[in-house]
């Protein structure tokens, strides 16, 4: 018989190993399908009833794969992968903000839902994009909700838990990322203003998709805008320019994903 401390250890020995190899196998690619088809459904949004209901059954089956995992480790009897790495494949999510930020705000959000509860409660959770640190949250009640503190795209996405609890681990985060271009030109000829036509193209193909614009006048004033995407998933648009204004003029060109994909953004300059 264990004694309660040797047990502990080996429990937490056990589900660092476990995150371990969750890490391992989602970098391999060995998960990626499964990842992907997450972020590309768009599910009819859950009452918070539901979702609570659904968080709760969820984490009550993810518990039982453990405990379960303990007792034969423990027991010295087999133990198959398989579960124990399904489990453990659900603790991050990419969500999508439906706050409407400013344009050029981070356009998503990641969800971290820890299963190593109570080990994990109070963690640190650092969100990082290609390795730079861009957002962190304390896990409470089972999760951490992460808005990154800089617009990135959702390429490269990882991340970081560490408490005295448990090692420091790091987990990727899909999101595929959309292609998106942006072209810009200066017309001084148009009737009822000048303006900077900004045109270009979405991919994957969408219809009806929306793209945020940002352009920053030579003078420092700010112009936003929007334009949706047509049958060809192509954008047009026009931003106003004065008479006055001269220099060059720097567009962002924002893509959040439609709910289907990851964000990305791209920029384009004219000189009026």
């Amino acid at each position: 018989m264990k004694s309660p401390s040797l047990q502990n250890q080996t429990r937490r020995h056990f589900v660092n190993g476990g995150l371990a190899l969750v890490a391992a196998n989602l970098a391999l690619g060995l998960h990626g399908e499964g990842a992907e088809k997450a972020v590309v459904d768009a599910p009819r949004k859950a009452s918070p009833n539901e979702a609570l209901m659904e968080e709760h059954g969820l984490l009550n089956r993810v518990l039982i794969i453990y405990e379960e995992s303990i007792r034969r480790l423990t027991a010295g009897e087999e133990m198959p992968p398989g579960p124990l790495l399904e489990a453990a494949k659900i603790v991050r999510k990419y969500e999508y903000r439906t706050d409407n930020p400013p344009v050029g705000d981070p356009g998503f959000k990641v969800r971290v839902t820890t299963t190593l509860q109570p080990d994990a409660e109070g963690a640190l959770v650092t969100l990082n994009h290609a390795g730079e640190p861009i957002g962190s949250a304390t896990v409470s009640g089972g999760f951490a909700l992460i808005t990154p503190t800089k617009r990135t795209d959702s390429a490269s996405l990882t991340v970081t838990l560490e408490d005295d609890g448990f090692e420091r681990t790091t987990m990727p985060v899909s999101a595929p990322v959309p292609r998106l271009t942006a072209a810009c030109s200066a017309s001084t000829n148009i009737r009822g203003g000048h303006n900077v036509q900004v045109t270009g193209t979405v991919a994957p193909s969408v219809s009806g998709a929306t793209v945020r614009l940002k352009m920053t006048k030579a003078n420092g004033v700010i112009v936003t805008g929007s334009a949706l995407t047509n049958s060809s998933s192509a954008y047009a648009v026009k931003l106003p320019l004065l008479d006055s204004d001269v220099g060059v003029m720097n567009v962002g060109v924002f893509y959040d994903g439609e709910r289907k994909y990851g964000a990305t953004d791209v920029s384009c300059a004219v000189t009026a």
